[in-house]
């Protein structure tokens, strides 16, 4: 991968692992469509569910951990902001260009 940083690799592997779980599921995966159940608990995750109980559908699950990973994202942008903004504040010398470059691409006015 490039230049990754820890956060963006965590999210990426736990998209991979979404994926995977997703995957399982399918018929052709030897899976079932009308009783979705991770084939792991590697993940720690359950499926959610419906005001009836029912499984979600696959685009209903595929869209809920789309908005999961989004806000995961939101999340990480903010502490990588925090990150900056504490580096700049107390050590902008140990920054190097590309860490510069990418703060100064990520503002925006207040």
């Amino acid at each position: 991968m490039a230049n990754l940083t820890i956060g963006e690799e965590l999210v990426l592997q736990e998209h991979e692992l979404i994926h995977r779980n997703i995957r399982s599921w399918l018929p052709e995966n030897g899976g079932s469509t009308t009783s979705i159940k991770p084939h792991s608990e590697e993940a720690g995750h359950t499926l959610s569910q419906g005001a009836e109980n029912a499984p979600l559908s696959l685009e209903q699950e595929n869209e809920r951990l789309r908005k999961e990973i989004d806000a995961k994202q939101a999340e990480l942008a903010a502490k990588q902001a925090e990150i900056d903004r504490l580096m700049l504040e107390f050590c902008p010398d140990e920054m190097t260009e590309e860490q510069k470059a990418e703060w100064a691409a990520r503002q925006r006015p207040a």
